[in-house]
């Protein structure tokens, strides 16, 4: 805040929340007040659009359910079958949505001896 004459303060600032402070202060005062941007606004619009662009939605290959139905035509834990798939380069977590997604499709199963394994169906 610059004081140039006694009743007019200038503000640089590109925070709306300041600017509206310092206009409200301005006013209880009596004083004239200007308010100088200091970079461009860009449109709520704009910044929307930027930001979805930029954004990259990545969902695992039908190959990893594939690969892991495979793998479970003998019960395995989740612990092993992540080693396994460790080697093909697939992610744990990448595993751990497969698995979720497919025992709600009911392709896989814990067996009635083991509550710690999976089986294909």
């Amino acid at each position: 805040m610059k004081d140039i004459d006694p009743h007019l303060f200038l503000i640089h600032s590109n925070d709306s929340a300041l600017n509206m402070a310092f206009k409200n202060i301005c006013n209880i005062n009596g004083t004239k007040e200007k308010r100088i941007t200091t970079k461009p606004v860009l449109a709520k619009k704009s910044i929307d659009s930027t930001r979805t662009n930029n954004v990259v939605h990545i969902t695992p290959s039908p190959k990893v359910s594939e690969r892991i139905l495979k793998i479970l035509n003998q019960p395995k834990s989740v612990a092993q079958l992540k080693e396994e798939l460790k080697a093909l380069k697939i992610s744990s977590s990448d595993v751990d949505n497969e698995i979720s997604n497919l025992a709600k499709k009911n392709k896989i199963r814990r067996p009635s001896k083991s509550k710690k394994k999976w089986i294909a169906v």
